[in-house]
């Protein structure tokens, strides 16, 4: 604070000296200077041209000070030279004047305490500014009095010189006094600046902070973002630990993109991970990457949990059910067959910001996670495609277990990327299966009653009541489904 503070008052130092002996030498002395002439006529008639010739010297005087402030390093570092070199014109012309029209008696050592006030008070001078410039104005006309042959006439003198010191004085007392305004100024002005950089700094924080959080937002649960934004979890590091990892793939999704609408392709795929997320995220699962057709999710990071397999698996089979029950819905869009597939793996991995905390994504890195990327592209549609030591990590959960379906798909070697290993894989379903005939009688994205709009004889326009999703049926179809 005392660096800066000290940095600001010389630069406004500097800002008054430039703007001042500009207006001081070319406003105040050579108009002051040249219409001094009509006080010659009183105090010096006899010597009245001589004495305007002295004074016209102070127009190359206001000349060599212009051309000084060309001159980049006496604007910058030496910036008080040109005030120096007016006083002493001053000073020196001044006290000429004085010298030969009386010395110590004469009236024109008035004009030096004229000079002082205007010095010491009109510029922002330091302490050793203040010296110099007393000694600039008062140095000449002393040392020219006591170059007198004659005796001089001390009754004179010794009021002058006291005149002078009393001016001197009042010249310091009002500089100090002044600078000391100007650094209460000064401080207030920094103190309000650093106040409002410190408010700007909070508020681009906080920005960042919401961005980031807002970042994190779309990968975990509600619960986590209030333990990060509470300093309850720490995101920094990067640590290795078990974890339950979910691949999630749409079959067949860059031959489609080929064959209809990209709209329908797109709006198909964002309505499908839509509610994967809200499904993932209601289970505490963590979002890790996105991989345009699929992604890639995981448990029991950041947060630690002992069933991050069950609550895993779980979250999967709900996101099997809802594609159920939107079944009709996608195919439609679809033209074909939307079938998704799915991969679960529990094992270890490195979790945190890869690339690095500012520009990556929170998620999971290993050869775990590259397994159950195998098992997703091994996986059955619309199924779950786990290993036989998975199946019995979960076992013990018997009301959880009693709800899929498991099916053994045979013992697999030589899966890319685990050459000479074999893994018993299995394919898991829910165990209940009546979404798709219950399609017609609930919305497929709000799951409002669908209501009759226009029949059409064999076939029914049905609405939801909730939004404003609409669709055909077969009336057989309702008849089945009732």
């Amino acid at each position: 604070m005392t660096n800066e503070l000290n940095h600001e008052i010389k630069e406004e130092e500097r800002r008054i000296f430039n703007q001042r002996i500009s207006v001081a030498t070319y406003i105040m002395a050579v108009p002051l200077v040249l219409l001094y002439v009509a006080v010659d006529m009183f105090y010096a008639p006899d010597r009245v041209m001589e004495f305007f010739k002295i004074r016209l010297f102070v127009i190359p005087m206001a000349i060599i000070v212009f051309i000084l402030y060309r001159f980049e390093k006496i604007k910058n570092d030496w910036f008080t030279l040109p005030a120096h070199f007016v006083t002493l014109f001053l000073g020196t012309y001044n006290g000429y004047l004085a010298y030969v029209s009386g010395a110590e008696t004469s009236p024109y050592y008035a004009g030096l305490n004229l000079i002082t006030i205007g010095s010491l008070s009109f510029l922002p001078w330091k302490l050793r500014g203040l010296i110099i410039s007393t000694i600039t104005i008062y140095a000449p006309y002393i040392f020219m009095i006591f170059l007198k042959s004659e005796k001089l006439n001390y009754s004179q003198f010794v009021p002058s010189i006291s005149f002078m010191t009393s001016t001197v004085f009042l010249g310091f007392i009002t500089n100090i006094l002044t600078r000391k305004l100007r650094e209460s100024e000064i401080r207030v002005r920094l103190d309000l600046k650093n106040e409002n950089l410190k408010k700007e700094h909070v508020i681009k924080k906080k920005t960042e902070e919401g961005i980031y959080l807002e970042k994190l937002a779309n990968q975990f649960s509600p619960q986590v973002i209030s333990a990060i934004k509470n300093s309850q979890l720490s995101l920094s590091d990067r640590i290795r630990k078990e974890i339950t990892s979910i691949f999630i793939d749409i079959q067949d999704s860059t031959g489609r993109s080929t064959k209809i609408d990209y709209a329908a392709y797109t709006k198909t795929i964002s309505d499908f991970f839509s509610d994967c997320i809200s499904i993932l995220l209601k289970n505490n699962v963590t979002i890790g990457t996105y991989l345009g057709d699929g992604l890639l999710a995981f448990t029991n990071a950041p947060q630690s949990t002992d069933s991050h397999a069950q609550a895993a698996i779980k979250a999967c089979l709900e996101i099997l059910e809802s594609s159920s029950r939107k079944k009709y819905y996608y195919n439609d869009n679809w033209r074909a067959d939307f079938n998704v597939r799915i991969g679960i793996n529990t094992g270890f991995a490195y979790i945190g910001f890869f690339p690095n905390e500012q520009r990556g994504t929170y998620t999971a890195m290993g050869e775990s996670i590259n397994l159950t990327s195998r098992l997703c592209s091994l996986a059955k549609p619309n199924s779950i495609c786990v290993t036989k030591n998975f199946i019995k990590q979960v076992a013990n959960d018997k009301e959880f277990i009693s709800k899929i379906v498991a099916t053994g798909m045979g013992r697999f070697e030589n899966i890319k990327g685990f050459e000479g290993e074999f893994f018993d894989l299995y394919s898991v379903e829910p165990s209940h299966k009546d979404h798709v005939l219950n399609q017609t009688n609930s919305c497929p994205l709000c799951q409002g009653l669908l209501v009759l709009k226009e029949d059409l004889g064999n076939s029914a326009i049905y609405k939801c009541s909730n939004c404003s999703y609409f669709d055909l049926f077969e009336k057989d179809v309702v008849k089945k489904a009732a």
